[in-house]
């Protein structure tokens, strides 16, 4: 606290006013100044420092003291106050750098995109004007269309009147052929045509010899080769119209009145149903014996004389494969499901050619059934070579077997279609005629006449001329075989939105590019080819429809020249003309295109080409250039390839995509699978539809081969076994169960070794292994394992048989064999070395087989090189490739 003299510094007495009155000479006592304390005022230096910053004062210190501490505080305040002051300029000098920053990088960026939307007005324009030529370049190629549309019109006008000027000339020179003859019998001539002689003179010097069509262009390069064999005299007797008379005969015959019109649409529909009578010949012979156990040595003498062997080599010389079916009677046979034999036997019979039957004095149930199935159900179906012997057997056990043996003999005598030796065959005169009635059977149900090959004068082939022949020189019944195996499949589903799509690609105006359906392997590529190359055979007879189905890559399918060749024959054949195919590989592939517009133009429903596996074709790019050039007008040609295979330049087609199926798809499967009798749960199928759900596992060929598995088994078996087949995750491992479970039961390792080599032979060979030629390589193969065996191996899709080769079904089962069997490379070589000194001994001899020259270079091409060239430079070998 201070004094009161605090407050008034310079007053040192008090006034009588400040006493209030008081008189100081009439009081009594002393008058004392008593100091009055009173609380300061707060200062100005406490108002300014913040509360607690210097603590409390003590009581009684000095004004002056306070000061002192009140200026130290406001120079502390005042420093803090420059130092913060200083601190905030600095954040404003660096706030005020970074906008300057700033603003620099937005003047940059608005920079840039000035420059970008320069640019982006010159792309603009560039674009606009890409469009503008785009437009001129449409506008271009449709004038070019519209002239190349008007050239062609006018070529084919022009085609037109000269093919007229060729009749106008032909017609001359038969009448200048008349009237010679009639000058050289004196037989007076009226000349009828004295006004047109003028203009149709000089014929003779036009026409040469040959008796060409009036359709036939004078192609000079197509004059130079020999024809092909077969066609020559094929086409020389369907020259029979108006035009195709040369003498006195026939001007007067029955075929002066038919109309040349009239006449092309018969030969077109003649044509059509001609293939129908040619493709029912597969070029197999199966020769079925059937014979009771005391002909044993009769049968003996027939095989061990050559007779069949014979035979054998004769037709496999033409290019037959001849087999001989006899199952051997055993013990253990009658152990096994008698129902399984029956049905193997009774299809076997169905599909031979001749059945031959040794009866001797009793039968057995086996004999019994063949008999049966043979003649007795169905007499003079079949054709039938039988040899009997009289009764020997008097023991009174054989009363039953040798009642019944008795009563066929009887049916027999009294039948048709059926040849009878009734006597022993032991002698060199009873196998001649044992030999000659089945020649005589075989020839008629094959029609084989001779196996001279007939030719016209001047049209010698290459068959001919090298002294070969072969009944289906270019594989023309090969092809209907495969076309027929294509269309046996379980899974044909959504096809008719492809059918749509393929009819109205050929109904289509104007020349159109190929077209290309794809999907991957065993989408069912194959299948839908062959479903409608069936439909158009029966809905469109006008047209033209040719088709080629390549089986493996390495196979004699797979050649582009054989196949254009083999084409080019069908148009000429539908020509009628005898121009010769040149024997270059280029110049067959050049003139293939101008023989299809040749052809399609005359053609009333134009032609159309199927080519199915086009990618498998050998340098197919090379070799089907042609596809990339403009095609004939009204040709139409639709091609099919793996998706994964299809080379870039075709990928600019119109394409057709085959998908895989969907859940529904495969649930239609399995009700059309439980019609034919598979029986699953609710469990069971569901399992099925939960795996179908993956692109491999949905893959119709998956399926199909799953639900054909499945029909196989029974509940036991589908209980097990089902778990074991969801297991796999590809067609490929699907094919390898299917082997594992047919393997496996073999009863001994001799039965699984020759399952083992039957594949092994199948996969190293070319074009596949005829029977006679497995039965030859493996001594101990039977009927009684192989029958049963084969018909498991072609209801599963693993094998089929091509004009009796057997090859196997799908490149997913060519694929499963080699990882399943042949992982070692010299298993691989064993089996090459085997079939090549098969082959080898075909050579010897007389008559030789066209197998060997098929597969013998290809078994030596990954061998020695000298021993390739040896087998090339054999005579037969080298005249068969000739003549292909």
């Amino acid at each position: 606290m201070g004094t009161g003299s605090s407050f008034n510094p310079r007053k040192d007495v008090f006034d009588e006013e400040d006493l209030g009155g008081y008189d100081a000479s009439t009081s009594k006592g002393v008058v004392k100044k008593i100091p009055i304390e009173v609380r300061p005022r707060r200062k100005l230096g406490n108002a300014l420092r913040s509360v607690g910053s210097f603590g409390r004062r003590n009581k009684g210190a000095s004004t002056r003291s306070a000061l002192s501490v009140d200026y130290e505080e406001v120079d502390k305040i005042r420093k803090e106050y420059e130092m913060f002051k200083l601190n905030k300029e600095n954040e404003l000098v660096g706030v005020q750098k970074k906008a300057d920053k700033l603003e620099n990088e937005n003047k940059r960026l608005r920079n840039e995109l000035q420059a970008l939307q320069k640019t982006c007005n010159k792309l603009r324009q560039e674009r606009d004007s890409a469009m503008d030529a785009e437009y001129q370049a449409l506008e271009r190629a449709s004038t070019f269309e519209n002239e190349r549309d008007k050239i062609q019109r006018q070529f084919k006008i022009f085609r037109e009147t000269k093919e007229k000027e060729l009749k106008n000339l032909l017609q001359a020179k038969r009448d200048l052929d008349t009237k010679v003859y009639k000058l050289r019998n004196g037989i007076p001539i009226e000349d009828r045509h004295a006004d047109d002689r003028g203009s149709t003179g000089g014929a003779d010097s036009v026409i040469g010899v040959g008796h060409q069509s009036s359709g036939d262009w004078g192609w000079s390069g197509l004059e130079t080769e020999h024809s092909l064999p077969g066609a020559a005299s094929v086409l020389h007797h369907s020259k029979l119209g108006p035009e195709m008379a040369h003498g006195l005969i026939e001007l007067e015959g029955p075929f002066m009145n038919v109309n040349r019109g009239d006449w092309t649409v018969a030969s077109a529909s003649i044509a059509q149903i001609l293939p129908a009578f040619a493709d029912a010949t597969s070029g197999e012979i199966v020769l079925y014996v059937a014979l009771t156990a005391d002909m044993l040595p009769e049968w003996d003498d027939v095989s061990g004389a050559g007779c069949l062997e014979e035979l054998r080599r004769r037709y496999e010389g033409s290019g037959h494969t001849f087999t001989v079916v006899q199952f051997v009677t055993e013990r253990k046979l009658a152990e096994q499901d008698p129902q399984l034999q029956f049905s193997v036997r009774r299809s076997l019979i169905a599909d031979c050619t001749v059945f031959l039957g040794l009866l001797g004095d009793h039968c057995n149930k086996f004999v019994s059934v063949e008999l049966n199935a043979a003649y007795v159900e169905s007499p003079g179906t079949k054709p039938c070579v039988f040899v009997y012997r009289a009764q020997q057997c008097t023991n009174a056990g054989c009363k039953s077997s040798h009642s019944e043996i008795q009563q066929f003999k009887a049916q027999i005598k009294e039948g048709n279609n059926i040849k009878l030796i009734n006597k022993t065959i032991n002698t060199k005169t009873s196998l001649s005629r044992l030999r000659d009635a089945l020649e005589s059977l075989i020839n008629r149900e094959m029609g084989i006449e001779d196996n001279t090959p007939t030719t016209v004068e001047g049209s010698e082939s290459p068959a001919s001329l090298c002294g070969v022949n072969h009944w289906d020189l270019l594989g023309d019944n090969q092809q209907h075989q495969m076309l027929n195996s294509a269309t046996r499949c379980l899974c044909c589903l959504g096809f008719e939105k492809h059918y749509e799509r393929l009819n109205a690609h050929i109904t289509a105006a104007g020349p159109l590019p190929p077209l290309l359906v794809s999907g991957a392997s065993g989408s069912g590529k194959s299948l839908l080819l062959a479903k409608w190359v069936r439909q158009l055979q029966e809905r469109l007879p006008t047209s033209l429809v040719l088709y080629h189905f390549v089986g493996s890559e390495r196979s004699s399918t797979a050649d582009p020249v054989a196949m254009l060749t083999r084409l080019t024959q069908q148009l000429m054949r539908r020509e009628n003309s005898l121009l010769a195919i040149s024997s270059d590989p280029t110049r067959i592939v050049g003139e293939f295109p101008q023989w299809l517009e040749r052809v399609s133009a005359k053609q009333p429903g134009g032609i159309i080409l199927v080519v199915d596996s086009m990618h498998q074709l050998q340098m197919a790019e090379v070799h089907m250039k042609w596809l990339l050039d403009p095609l004939p007008v009204d040709t139409r040609i639709v091609v099919t390839v793996d998706e994964d295979a299809c080379p870039q330049a075709w990928k600019a087609w119109p394409t057709v995509q085959l998908e895989a199926l969907s859940n529904h798809n495969v649930r239609q499967l399995l009700s059309v699978a439980a019609e034919k009798g598979l029986k699953l749960s609710a469990d069971q199928e569901t399992k099925i539809l939960t795996r179908c759900r993956t692109t491999a596992t949905s893959n119709p060929l998956y399926v199909s081969l799953m639900i054909k598995l499945l029909l196989r088994m029974d509940a036991v078996q589908l209980e097990e076994q089902l778990a074991h087949i969801l297991s796999t995750d590809s067609t490929v491992q699907l094919y390898e169960y299917i082997l594992m479970s047919l393997h496996l039961p073999c009863t001994t390792a001799e039965e699984r070794e020759l399952f083992r080599k039957i594949l092994q032979f199948v996969y190293v060979s070319r074009d596949g292994a005829t029977v006679s030629e497995l039965f030859s390589l493996l001594p101990t193969l039977t009927w009684n394992y192989w029958g049963p065996l084969v018909e498991k191996l072609e209801r599963l899709g693993v094998l089929s048989s091509i004009c009796g080769v057997l090859t196997f079904q799908q490149k997913a089962a060519w694929n499963a064999v080699r990882d399943y069997y042949l992982q070692d490379p010299k298993a691989e070589s064993k089996c090459r070395d085997e079939l090549a000194t098969l082959h080898r001994s075909s050579l010897r001899g007389a008559r030789h087989s066209w197998r060997a020259a098929s597969e013998l270079p290809q078994l030596l091409c990954a061998g020695d090189g000298e021993r390739l060239q040896s087998c090339i430079s054999h005579p037969w070998i080298f005249q068969a490739s000739y003549s292909r």
